[in-house]
């Protein structure tokens, strides 16, 4: 069942797929961004940020809650005479990689976004961030599984 709300309360943006309204994390459905860390990551922020501040008003579907206690919603901005997406929103600009969503339309402007050479895609092999997440915790984990021990 979907749970729709209106809110009118302050929204923090984390990065370019996940908001904080007061206390509760919120993640766009069906997208993930560049991490913070990576190539585009503060741009699919800076964009999800403005395109938030121009929104008259947001709704937010909220769909299931996530293995990280986040809700997952499709977020519309209302603007002038019709609500947006936020999701495709950042999808046909090239700062997102559909995931999961299930929806053809996420699919069919992920690929609209590729050929156009937008955002992430400007890059000649652009990393998904779910790839990234995976080489930064290889690169960060301890070698052979060897423990310093300091101490005077």
């Amino acid at each position: 069942m979907i749970k729709k709300i209106t809110i009118n309360a302050p929204i923090q943006v984390l990065d370019g797929d996940t908001i904080r309204v007061l206390r509760q994390k919120i993640r766009l459905h069906g997208i993930d961004t560049p991490e913070k860390d990576q190539p585009y990551g503060t741009e699919a922020k800076k964009l999800l940020e403005k395109k938030i501040q121009e929104a008259k008003r947001l709704r937010i579907d909220i769909l299931r809650d996530d293995k990280y206690n986040r809700k997952v919603a499709r977020i519309y901005g209302q603007y002038k005479t019709k609500p947006i997406d936020l999701a495709l929103f950042l999808l046909r600009s090239g700062l997102a990689w559909e995931k999961w969503s299930g929806i053809r339309q996420y699919r069919n402007l992920q690929n609209k976004a590729k050929k156009k050479k937008l955002g992430i895609y400007q890059q000649d092999n652009p990393i998904p961030p779910w790839k990234w997440r995976s080489q930064k915790k290889e690169t960060n984990s301890p070698v052979g599984g060897e423990t310093i021990e300091g101490g005077a």
